[in-house]
């Protein structure tokens, strides 16, 4: 139900002026879209990397985002760091900052899994 109100007011209306938004634990791209731009930028450490690569897949071809395709994760950095900080400052900060300056705010992360 959370991830559904949290499409509704921001997710959607966010990609309906990007354009641009993939979760990077679950996304399709076609082969020759990935190559002409060069993959996925690993200097960045968590925060951002599947937006920067969703600004930048957006300029090869239409894109969709649907809550149609789903993936179970873990809950487990939103259990430790609360949904608060987790969605609105790391996810939601971050996303605007690569949309905007094409660079993530945070530079780095907490492991949670230890």
């Amino acid at each position: 139900m959370l991830i559904k109100l949290c499409y509704i007011t921001i997710l959607k209306p966010v990609f309906y002026l990007t354009k641009a938004m993939v979760f990077g634990g679950n996304l399709v791209v076609k082969k020759k879209a990935m190559r002409e731009i060069g993959g996925f930028d690993v200097s960045i450490n968590l925060f951002g990397d599947d937006m920067d690569f969703a600004r930048r897949i957006k300029k090869t071809g239409k894109t969709l985002f649907s809550l149609e395709f789903y993936n179970f994760s873990s809950g487990r950095r939103f259990k430790k760091e609360g949904m608060l900080k987790t969605f609105f400052i790391s996810y939601t900060l971050n996303y605007l900052w690569v949309m905007l300056l094409h660079r993530p705010l945070t530079k780095n992360n907490r492991d949670i899994r230890v």
